[in-house]
């Protein structure tokens, strides 16, 4: 009697037992009162599976403010305060249901949530591990209960980058989870190196999921990075950098041209142990093309982490290259300075020009574009000898394209095309950054293949480069035609040139940055859409600001896109990128492209 009266005395110290003892009671007394906070819960239920926070919070205080202890108003009230960012007031929610039920899973996930976005994260895993034991201990009872509760611990495990513990629980119970609990198990057990586990994970992700798409996206971007032995970045379902991470990367091999230019940038743009590791691999790629090897070699220079040999296959051959540091800005006063000397440059001042290049090299010394000016400034006074000097010094800090097009120029102005042919041969021409030394190159490409063949192989050359550049450039067919001028081509060519569809030739790219983002981008085939997807999502944030935008913060890049394009062109929203001057009312597709591309270069 004495041991049974003990065990009675503990049950009744249990806040589960005495708050449903409680409910029982206010449901027996007050049927009435009962049925109105339960319909209240329902309501909320409803309104915020259909996205209306407010009333959803409104029904949820209506429930508790009748009887304060239900715990699914109050674990719902702590959902939508952490749905607003409101984490501390969600853990308040939190706290007052652990008081009713001490073992309560759902908020003890919910708890471990806020406190890990509190930056509290000791006591985050604190709880977590309370809300594993409490999900072992009452497993069992209620299966349905049990599914509910298993999909909330994958996502607390998720939020809080526990990736060895979500493989565990992944490989222990896959079987009972949910397309999303796959998706994050898959992202896990990747960040956990199990990689054919991951792929494995993603494949069961039935069809009709919203989130097998972006799965399957994955999966074989996984596929892909395994089989280059490329470093996978870490991927979360709460944030988006490694996603665009292995897109990036993903489009050096399978992108259209923009794409792999956008791919260069982000790579350049991100230098990290990660991005180091990833582009010393991708040197030794036997499937990557050299022009992007080349631009790689480049952003390892300006890095300064190519002093060393780097292992590369480039042009069909292991080769071990190195380069120095390479400075490619300088500080406002010698900007300043090099700028003065450029105009200088182009009103023909030569001697002006050089002596403020000079200053910028003994500052600068390894200020790669001054030694390309110098060699410029002595072309214009004939004086062959100290231009080939200069070249030759700017070759030593760095084999880029605009060296080899400068030895190119050099080498015309000498009047052996032959060598200038072999130099503007040694890069392809969308490894230039300035519009300008693109058409150069472009120009001389077809004046070195015209004296070394036939007009033929000239125009051939052409068609090659208009495969790059005629979407791009709007214009294009201006300098197409003095360049058939140039070759000597009849009319009737010209014409048959001019008439050719969009599908004779390759699809069309982004040389560089600079191309790219000129005011005169015309995507022509592309969609704003797909133009949009080009861009890294801080871009496309700053652009939603731009345009007054609301409602993007806790979007993905893919929705945030979708954001855009339907606000600009449902609502309207372009005309807070168009200057008052313009005074537009309407707005084409090709025209609204334009708009938004120029607006994104100068963001």
């Amino acid at each position: 009697m004495k041991r049974n009266k003990v065990k009675k005395k503990k049950l009744k110290k249990s806040p589960l037992l005495a708050t449903q003892e409680r409910l029982k009671h206010f449901q027996t007394s007050q049927p009435y009162k009962f049925r109105q906070v339960f319909e209240n819960y329902q309501k909320g239920l409803q309104q915020l599976n259909q996205g209306d926070l407010q009333s959803a919070k409104n029904s949820f205080e209506k429930a508790i403010s009748i009887f304060e202890d239900y715990i699914p108003a109050q674990n719902h009230l702590a959902v939508i305060h952490g749905i607003l960012n409101n984490f501390q007031e969600g853990f308040q929610k939190v706290r007052k249901v652990l008081t009713l039920d001490d073992k309560n899973i759902f908020a003890l996930t919910q708890g471990a949530i806020f406190l890990y976005r509190l930056e509290r994260e000791n006591e985050a895993r604190n709880y977590a591990k309370k809300a594993l034991s409490a999900f072992n201990e009452r497993e069992g009872h209620d299966p349905y209960h049990d599914y509910d509760m298993l999909q909330k611990l994958v996502e607390m495990f998720s939020v809080l980058k526990e990736d060895e513990l979500l493989s565990g629980l992944y490989k222990e119970k896959h079987a009972h989870f949910a397309p999303m609990s796959l998706y994050r198990s898959a992202l896990a057990l990747s960040n956990e190196g199990y990689i054919d586990d991951a792929q494995k994970a993603f494949e069961k992700i039935k069809v009709n999921e919203p989130i097998k798409e972006k799965g399957e996206i994955l999966k074989n971007n996984l596929l892909l990075f395994s089989e280059e032995k490329l470093p996978i970045p870490l991927l979360y379902a709460e944030d988006d950098l490694g996603f665009e991470q292995l897109m990036m990367v993903s489009s050096l091999y399978n992108g259209s041209e923009h794409e792999k230019q956008a791919g260069i940038e982000f790579i350049r743009n991100h230098h990290n142990p990660w991005s180091l590791q990833l582009t010393r691999e991708l040197l030794k790629s036997q499937r990557l093309e050299d022009w992007l090897k080349k631009q790689l070699l480049s952003v390892l220079a300006e890095w300064g982490e190519a002093d060393q040999p780097v292992t590369v296959w480039i042009e069909g051959n292991w080769q071990q290259i190195s380069l120095k540091p390479v400075e490619l800005s300088l500080n406002e006063e010698l900007s300043s300075i090099f700028a003065e000397g450029k105009t200088d440059l182009a009103e023909g001042k030569s001697e002006e020009a050089l002596l403020k290049f000079n200053v910028v090299r003994k500052d600068s010394p390894q200020f790669l574009p001054v030694y390309l000016q110098i060699a410029e400034a002595f072309l214009q006074t004939n004086d062959y000898s100290k231009a080939e000097t200069a070249l030759n010094e700017a070759l030593e800090i760095a084999p880029l394209a605009t060296v080899f097009l400068s030895f190119g120029k050099y080498y015309s102005a000498v009047g052996d095309m032959e060598k200038a042919k072999q130099a503007v041969d040694r890069f392809d021409t969308r490894e230039l950054d300035e519009i300008a030394d693109v058409y150069e190159a472009i120009s001389l490409k077809i004046k070195t293949s015209l004296h070394a063949s036939d007009k033929e192989q000239a125009l051939q050359q052409l068609q090659i480069e208009k495969s790059k550049f005629g979407p791009v450039l709007n214009d294009w067919e201006d300098l197409e035609k003095t360049l058939m001028d140039t070759i000597g081509v009849d009319d009737d060519t010209k014409k048959e040139s001019s008439d050719k569809s969009a599908e004779e030739v390759e699809k069309g790219v982004h040389p560089s940055k600079e191309v790219v983002e000129s005011e005169e981008v015309n995507s022509g085939d592309n969609s704003l859409q797909e133009n949009l997807q080009t861009y890294t999502k801080d871009k496309l944030v700053a652009l939603a600001k731009s345009c007054k935008i609301r409602g993007y913060s806790k979007l993905n890049k893919k929705d945030l896109i979708e954001l855009i394009v339907s606000q600009l062109t449902e609502n309207e929203a372009w005309k807070n990128l168009s200057s008052s001057e313009e005074n537009l009312e309407t707005i084409s597709e090709t025209e609204l492209t334009q708009l938004v591309t120029k607006k994104l270069a100068e963001l």
